[in-house]
């Protein structure tokens, strides 16, 4: 199961993980350790390869600090950073990955409408940028309506509807379920 990874599914968590002593670029780079092609041994002495590596790693990781606006925090600390700064952590760190499809487990959970704003951005120039497709889980029907091309609505565990987010909008049972009832 480790290795799905290497078949370009990653994946999101709704609870944001971090080692807070390291910096943000050395959490990020957490992600591309199916990349570095240095041994152990090589990577202790800091042989060549491993160095070659590093920086390769480095700047990619830095590159997609940059397109998620965080790379003026590259150096700080992990721990400490405000809430949308670690979801964007936790999003560069899936990038490092060069994903096919990236699974988003309620990327808007703790996030303020500003946030959530951002966050839509962010995920659409990652379809666009890294070209990969997204699965978003989430329960913000406006992120859902505003972002999706095709959506699964569900509730409880049980099958409503799947179509646009036209289709779904106008879905009498996704209403009731999600919406409220729609007024005539």
């Amino acid at each position: 199961m480790h290795k799905i990874i290497t078949y370009g599914l990653v994946r999101t968590f709704q609870n944001v993980e971090v080692i807070r002593e390291l910096s943000v670029i050395d959490n990020v780079l957490i992600g591309a350790h199916i990349s570095f092609k240095a041994t152990i041994v090589e990577q202790i002495l800091r042989l060549p390869r491993a160095r070659r590596d590093e920086h390769k790693q480095r700047a990619k990781a830095a590159k997609i600090l940059d397109s998620l606006g965080i790379m003026d925090r590259m150096n700080l600390p992990a721990g400490g950073q405000p809430y949308g700064v670690l979801k964007k952590m936790e999003l560069a760190r899936t990038l490092m990955c060069s994903p096919k499809l990236i699974i988003l487990d309620e990327p808007a959970a703790g996030l303020n409408d500003q946030e959530t704003d951002n966050l839509a951005r962010i995920i659409q120039k990652i379809r666009e940028d890294y070209d990969c497709t997204i699965l978003l889980v989430e329960h913000d029907m406006r992120l859902v309506m505003g972002i999706c091309d095709r959506i699964c609505a569900i509730s409880f565990g049980k099958f409503l509807a799947v179509g646009t987010p036209e289709e779904i909008r106008l879905d009498k049972t996704v209403q009731e379920a999600y919406l409220g009832e729609e007024e005539e």
